[in-house]
C-alpha cells in the first residue's frame, strides 16, 4: 500500500482524537482551529477517496477466506489516553513529544494491519475484513483489505462486487436494495 494511503488512514483514524484536543484547547483559538481543520480535512479526504473509487468499474470476486478486523479495536484505543494526560500544548516540548509519539504509533500501525482499524468507518457502518478473494473467471487469488457496508455477515463462497480503492484495498459494491436496507 502506498505511503499516502497509509498516512491518510492513520490521520482519519485519529479524527476523534483531534476533536478531543480541540475541546481541551477551547480557549486557545489557534490550537482549536488547527484541530478543527485536521478533522475537516480528514473527513473530506475520506469522502473523496470513497467517491473516487466509484469511478472504477466493479469486478466480481468470490470470497475464499476472511477475517474481521474490528476485533482489534481495543488495541487501537490506547493512544486516546494521551489526550487525557496533562499535555500543555502551549509549550513546544509538548508539541514535539506529541508529534514523536504519533510518529512512533504511525510506524507501528503502518507496518501492521492495525492501520485499518478506524472508528470513523465504524461510525458510518463500514466493516473491515482481511480477505482472500478469487477471480471466478481466471481463477487467480489475491489477499486484500475489504471495506464494506453490508449488513449481512460475509461468508466464504459469497460472490461480491468490488472496486479498487488503493493497493490491496477494495470497497464492496452493494446492490441498490441492500444499500437502502443498510441505511434504514
Amino acid at each position: 500500500m502506498r505511503l499516502w494511503v497509509k498516512l491518510f488512514l492513520f490521520f482519519s483514524a485519529y479524527l476523534p482524537l483531534f476533536y478531543i484536543l480541540a475541546i481541551k484547547n477551547w480557549y486557545n483559538r489557534i490550537l482549536f482551529g488547527v484541530c478543527i481543520l485536521l478533522t475537516v480535512l480528514s473527513a473530506i479526504t475520506w469522502y473523496g477517496l470513497l467517491w473516487q473509487s466509484k469511478r472504477y468499474t466493479a469486478s466480481q470476486r468470490e470470497v475464499v477466506y476472511f477475517e474481521d478486523k474490528l476485533k482489534e479495536s481495543l488495541t487501537y484505543l490506547i493512544p486516546y489516553i494521551v489526550s487525557f494526560l496533562n499535555f500543555n500544548l502551549d509549550r513546544w516540548q509538548d508539541w514535539a513529544s506529541l508529534v514523536l509519539l504519533m510518529l512512533v504509533i504511525f510506524l507501528v500501525y503502518a507496518n501492521s494491519e492495525l492501520i485499518f482499524v478506524n472508528p470513523i468507518l465504524s461510525g458510518f457502518r463500514y466493516k473491515i475484513y482481511y480477505t482472500e478473494l478469487r477471480d471466478p473467471i481466471i481463477q487467480s487469488r489475491t489477499t486484500c483489505i475489504l471495506i464494506t457496508k453490508r449488513k449481512k455477515k460475509l461468508k466464504v463462497n459469497d460472490l461480491i462486487g468490488i472496486r479498487n480503492l488503493a493497493d490491496e484495498v477494495y470497497v464492496e459494491v452493494l446492490e441498490r436494495e441492500e444499500v437502502q436496507e443498510n441505511e434504514a
